[in-house]
C-alpha cells in the first residue's frame, strides 16, 4: 500500500509505477528541490496519493519499516556511499527494496562506479539482507531484497578500505 521512491528525478520510473498502482501511496525523495517542485505540482494537480521531499538517501527522515515497498533505480551507481543507502532503504523497508543499476560500463559521466553481480548483492548483505535476487534486463541489473523488519541493520562497517579510482569497480 505505500511506496518510497529513492531518486526520482523527472520520474522516468516513477510515473510507470504510479500508473500500474493505481491504489499505492507514493513518496518520491530526490536530493534536487526543482526535482521534488515538480513532483509535488503533479500531487497540487490532482493525484493526491504522490508526494515528495527533499532528502538524501543515506539519512532517510522515515521510521523503520515506514515503507512497504523501497525502490532505488538508477540511483546507487551515482553514490560516494552506496552501502550507507542500502542500509537505510534497508531500514524503512518492510516488505521488498527494489534496485537497479547498469550491468557494463557507460559514457554517463555521474556515474562514479560500476557494480558486478557479486559487489550489488554484498552492499545489501551487508547491511541485513538475508537474500537478494538478482536478474538482468536491457544492460541493467534488478535486485529484488526482501526486507528483514523484525532484524536491525548491522552497525556500518568502519574498517579502512583501499582507495578505488572514479570510475572503478565496487566492492563494497
Amino acid at each position: 500500500t505505500t511506496m518510497l521512491d529513492i531518486g526520482s528525478g523527472r520520474g522516468a520510473f516513477l510515473w510507470p509505477l504510479v500508473a500500474r498502482f493505481e491504489d499505492v501511496a507514493v513518496t518520491a525523495v530526490d536530493r534536487l528541490a526543482h526535482r521534488v517542485a515538480d513532483i509535488e505540482a503533479v500531487h497540487a494537480g490532482g493525484i493526491a496519493r504522490v508526494r515528495a521531499q527533499e532528502g538524501d538517501v543515506t539519512a532517510l527522515p522515515f521510521a523503520d519499516g515506514a515503507f512497504d515497498v523501497v525502490t532505488i533505480l538508477e540511483v546507487l551507481e551515482h553514490l560516494e556511499d552506496p552501502a550507507a543507502a542500502a542500509r537505510e532503504v534497508l531500514r524503512v523497508a518492510s516488505r521488498y527494496v527494489l534496485a537497479s543499476v547498469p550491468s557494463h560500463e557507460d559514457d554517463n559521466p555521474e556515474h562514479i562506479r560500476l557494480f558486478t553481480r557479486e559487489s550489488l548483492s554484498e552492499i545489501f548483505e551487508r547491511a541485513g539482507a538475508e537474500r537478494v535476487q538478482i536478474s538482468y534486463v536491457l544492460n541493467h541489473m534488478i535486485a529484488v531484497i526482501p526486507a528483514n523488519p523484525r532484524r536491525p541493520p548491522p552497525e556500518p562497517d568502519s574498517s579502512p578500505r583501499a582507495p578505488r579510482s572514479a570510475r572503478g569497480r565496487s566492492s563494497d
